[in-house]
């Protein structure tokens, strides 16, 4: 087991089941147990998979001064996570809508309320408590994880980010990250037409990241991994074993998967094969941070694949 610090977002996601995509307006539908509503949020969804998979979550967070706060928190210690880095501050508590389709297409509308503010800063001396041991920092991309980020860094503390969809490789508010990440998680949804493999090295070439991992969806993922002058690519596809419900939270799960088998010391390959069985694993239930799986069940789905 490993002590790993987990910091960005926690949010209450609603998932709204809907015919298709594009939306057609409807003045009212009724999609009885279509409509869901869990504790999420991208590094909520992280903490969660790799408590869940045995690891020591330390998890850094604000929450507002509501009821959905007081909801997130509770998610927080029923997850056996200690929420003492979980801070409340004045104001809301980060909120999201998820529209799903029949394929487990998702659309995803965040609502940062403050969050996103420049203003808002996680407390230092809280955030060196929070280090404290930490083999690993799985930090977020939102505004208030810059300093943490930092901070990070200057400890000398391993990172892993995910930048989600990124189209510019220069882009600005990104390229702090970016910089930042010793392995780096994207989507294929900024590539734009791009060669994946291509794409990947492009991204090692203008940044410091170790590892760049790029989610592929339905076709798997893909990892390139350098150390020195050596450089390796792997191609691993993507598997379903209960089918797709809903796809949102499947970067998250691919992240976490990553990251549980490299603390235990597997290869780049292996890793994404076992991420990308946990990923696969997670999107056959509705809701970002459900449907994921322990550590001894992932072991037997990985094994199930060779």
């Amino acid at each position: 087991m490993a002590r790993v610090l987990v910091a960005g977002m926690i949010n209450v996601e609603t998932n709204l089941r809907i015919d298709g995509f594009p939306l057609g307006y409807h003045p009212v539908t009724y999609p009885f147990h279509g409509v869901t509503t869990n504790v999420s949020g991208a590094a909520w969804n992280v903490g969660k998979a790799l408590a869940g998979l045995g690891h020591d979550v330390r998890f850094v967070s604000l929450v507002g001064d509501d009821a959905l706060g007081e909801l997130a928190r509770r998610d927080v210690r029923e997850t056996g996570v200690d929420d003492r880095f979980v801070l409340t501050v004045p104001g809301a508590t980060c909120q999201s809508v998820i529209l799903v389709d029949p394929d487990g297409r998702r659309q995803v509308h965040t609502d940062l309320k403050d969050l996103q503010e420049p203003t808002t800063v996680y407390p230092a001396d809280t955030l060196a408590g929070a280090m404290d041991g930490c083999d690993v920092a799985v930090v977020g991309n939102m505004n208030m994880c810059r300093d943490i980020l930092r901070r990070v860094r200057g400890e000398g503390i391993p990172t892993a980010i995910d930048v989600h969809v990124l189209h510019d490789l220069h882009d600005a508010y990104d390229r702090e990250f970016l910089a930042g990440a010793d392995t780096l998680v994207v989507s294929d949804e900024g590539l734009d037409g791009r060669d994946p493999r291509d794409y990947l090295r492009a991204i090692q070439e203008l940044y410091p990241a170790a590892t760049v991992i790029l989610g592929r969806g339905a076709d798997g993922a893909t990892v390139r991994h350098r150390d020195g002058d050596d450089v390796e690519i792997h191609d691993v596809a993507a598997v379903a074993p209960r089918g797709v419900v809903n796809t949102v939270g499947a970067g998250d799960a691919l992240l976490s998967g990553y990251v549980h088998a490299v603390l235990g010391g597997a290869s780049p390959r292996d890793a994404l094969v076992v991420a990308t069985t946990f990923a696969g694993w997670k999107v056959g239930a509705s809701g970002a941070s459900t449907g994921l799986t322990g550590a001894a069940h992932l072991a037997e789905l990985v094994a199930a694949r060779s």
